[in-house]
């Protein structure tokens, strides 16, 4: 079974795979991290994680920016 992946978007430049993985790690199981310059993606086990992620993280404040977390 695949995972299931939430794109973050509006990524401060210098946000890192660390970052991610320490934003994203309470709402379950990560299995894998993927950043690009201004944008990533957060690969859930569980498909309710990645929805409750999206719920609460969308339009956050993140490193000094509002950011958007979308289901992939």
């Amino acid at each position: 079974m695949g995972g299931h992946r939430v794109y973050i978007g509006r990524l401060p430049r210098d946000a890192n795979r660390r970052d991610l993985e320490d934003l994203f790690k309470d709402y379950g199981r990560i299995l894998d991290v993927t950043v690009k310059s201004g944008f990533g993606f957060v690969e859930f086990q569980e498909k309710i994680d990645a929805e409750d992620a999206v719920h609460d993280m969308h339009d956050t404040k993140f490193l000094g920016q509002r950011i958007i977390v979308e289901l992939a």
